[in-house]
């Protein structure tokens, strides 16, 4: 009973804490400091736009980041995104998936060769316990979650102890946390997108190309392309799938 009145004390401080955050790297520094608290060290969050055939790096919302070691690595592989097994569970499954899991099917022969190597060197830097938690609140066409390394002094058998007795928790963590940076409150007014920019994220949403855009918009396609630009500026996204992305989340256009 003590446990469970403390978790639900310790989720009303960190929503109310979060609401009062002014921006995703407020709320994520919010969200690191509860994990910590519950023994993860490195955590990192995705969202994209579903397309279960093919997904790109750039086309994610990310949040955070794993050691040094791993990023460097993984920055040297162009299309680690592409066979990461773990991304690809949290796009097309809503069940939690440990790091442990991963490694078994990877020894079994039951990853491809090219996840295999990306896995690989997880194991090697020595991220060996975790865990990787699917979101899929209201947006059935965003898809994502949450990956988190937990301590390394935890050996395997005190590690899935552990995650039993705060797998709860950190399951309402991640809702909190990804509820409250969908808001669209989370923009300064002067960032948030026109009503024609909004239209043009809808159209990308669709899959529509500038061309097509501009036809449907019975305007120029430089037009299309400057609106594009500006949304993606507004909404701090590398790419038009990106910035869907996050206008997706956070309310500014729907499915």
């Amino acid at each position: 009973m003590n446990n469970r009145c403390n978790m639900q004390t310790n989720l009303l401080d960190f929503a109310t804490t979060i609401r009062q955050s002014p921006n995703l790297d407020a709320s994520w520094n919010c969200l690191l400091t509860e994990l910590g608290r519950l023994g993860f060290i490195h955590a990192k969050y995705g969202f994209l736009i579903a397309a279960p055939e093919r997904f790109r790096r750039d086309d994610l919302v990310i949040a955070g980041q794993f050691c040094e070691e791993w990023e460097g690595a993984q920055l040297k592989q162009l299309n680690w995104i592409e066979n990461d097994y773990i991304a690809d569970h949290l796009l097309r499954r809503e069940t939690p998936l440990t790091f442990s899991r991963v490694y078994q099917l990877m020894d079994s022969g039951q990853l491809t060769p090219q996840q295999k190597k990306n896995h690989a060197i997880g194991r090697d830097v020595g991220m060996v316990n975790g865990v990787a938690l699917p979101i899929r609140e209201r947006n059935p066409i965003a898809l994502g979650g949450i990956s988190m390394e937990a301590d390394r002094a935890m050996t395997a058998k005190e590690f899935r102890r552990h995650l039993k007795h705060v797998l709860p928790e950190l399951k309402s963590l991640a809702e909190l946390f990804h509820s409250n940076v969908s808001r669209p409150q989370m923009l300064d007014e002067s960032r948030h997108p026109s009503r024609r920019e909004l239209e043009c994220l809808n159209w990308v949403m669709k899959g529509l190309r500038v061309q097509q855009i501009a036809h449907q918009m019975g305007t120029h396609p430089k037009t299309v392309e400057k609106q594009l630009a500006n949304v993606r500026a507004k909404l701090g996204a590398k790419t038009n799938a990106q910035a869907a992305t996050r206008a997706l989340l956070m309310d500014l256009i729907t499915p």
